[in-house]
């Protein structure tokens, strides 16, 4: 979690829960004038003291913190948490994770979140989820799946929390069985939000594009896969680029198809790199490119793609974007097949059509190609496929 979302949190916590919790209606005292907050203080308002703290905190603007007031602020609402107020707690919490720049202590920070959900707070419930939802301690990460579940209920906490509730309805946990309707449902909020924005639309264009839960809808599964494309995600760039080569859900546009590989063979993703280097070695969507096909076919290889050593065999073979070397790049195809690529096994077959015993052939190579074989694995740990 980065610093600038629990700033956005507080801001929440203070603008919603503090004036709708569970366990009370807190008044609303963003009218007061400071002196009419500290007369109310002095007579033991836990509010009072709250509000103070929080205006001497952020004043009128709350997304620009003034920490020369830090040490005073965090006084007066430490003192409201002594008074029993609901939401203090999860203030208190975020100040001990050191979110504020001070002091960080993550016992006390747990401590406080608990008194926070012993007073049914809702921000300290956010805010424990948020944190501990994927804890290895099991008590931790099982209290934080509990009131996540428990939040199902809460509109004033189902925006904040979707793509928590996305991850854990989708996939399940060591208790709970994946929902795919309610994973689908709170993926659809997410992806509709601001939070984690590549995550929530990439996986809502999954659910739509398979049908998880639902119906299918490819022009909307693609809509969303262009939605995580842009904010960088290279799972969303593939996808969106298949998406643009075989026209589902938009027109058939290889040039953009393109763009959109490149981007996600920048970002390091196995299927952006391999389609990217298949673009570029039959020119489509971009002038044929064998030395840039063959140098991303072999960052993938390097990777340990089976797949990626099989495209790379006929380049080696043929001398296309590197030296021709026929034994060598026969040597990666063998290595190919024997690590599971599905289409290695074909093109031996095609490169060897007399052969009458086609497993029988490929014992032989092996043996025959012996010292190649032993150069191709020796550079790239190609993993097995099976």
């Amino acid at each position: 979690m980065t610093r600038h979302f629990y700033i956005g949190l507080i801001t929440c916590l203070f603008t919603l829960f503090t004036f709708s919790s569970n366990a009370s209606e807190l008044p609303d005292y963003s009218l007061l004038s400071t002196k009419d907050l500290e007369a109310k203080a002095e007579s033991g308002d836990s509010h009072a003291y709250y509000t103070l703290g929080y205006n001497l905190l952020f004043g009128s603007k709350p997304d620009n913190m003034n920490t020369e007031n830090l040490d005073d602020a965090i006084k007066l609402i430490r003192k409201a948490d002594d008074l029993g107020h609901v939401e203090a707690p999860s203030f208190m919490a975020i100040y001990y994770f050191g979110e504020f720049g001070g002091e960080t202590n993550y016992k006390k920070a747990k401590q406080a979140l608990l008194r926070g959900i012993d007073r049914d707070s809702k921000g300290a419930k956010l805010n424990f989820i948020t944190r501990y939802i994927n804890s290895k301690i099991k008590t931790e990460a099982n209290l934080a799946q509990r009131l996540l579940i428990d939040s199902t209920d809460d509109p004033d906490t189902i925006n904040a929390l979707s793509p928590e509730l996305m991850q854990i309805y989708s996939f399940g946990t060591a208790s709970l069985k994946p929902d795919l309707e309610k994973g689908r449902k709170f993926a659809k909020i997410c992806s509709e939000g601001k939070r984690d924005y590549a995550q929530c639309n990439f996986l809502y264009a999954r659910y739509l594009q398979n049908g998880w839960g639902g119906d299918k809808n490819l022009t909307k599964s693609t809509y969303h896969f262009k939605r995580a494309a842009e904010a960088n995600d290279p799972r969303g760039q593939w996808n969106y680029g298949m998406a643009l080569i075989q026209g589902i859900g938009t027109d058939v546009d290889l040039e953009e198809a393109y763009r959109w590989m490149k981007k996600s063979a920048e970002n390091d993703y196995l299927d952006g790199l391999l389609s990217f280097a298949v673009m570029n070695a039959v020119g489509q969507g971009t002038e044929k490119n064998n030395d840039l096909a063959f140098a991303t076919y072999e960052k993938a290889a390097k990777r340990g793609s089976a797949h990626a050593l099989r495209g790379m065999s006929l380049m080696i073979m043929e001398g296309q974007g590197t030296p021709k070397n026929k034994n060598l790049g026969l040597a990666a195809l063998l290595v190919a097949d024997e690590n599971g690529d599905g289409n290695a096994r074909q093109l031996i077959a095609y490169l060897f059509p007399e052969a009458p015993d086609l497993k029988r052939k490929i014992s032989s190579l092996q043996k025959e190609l012996a010292p190649q074989i032993a150069q191709v694995k020796s550079t790239y740990n190609i993993q097995s496929v099976r």
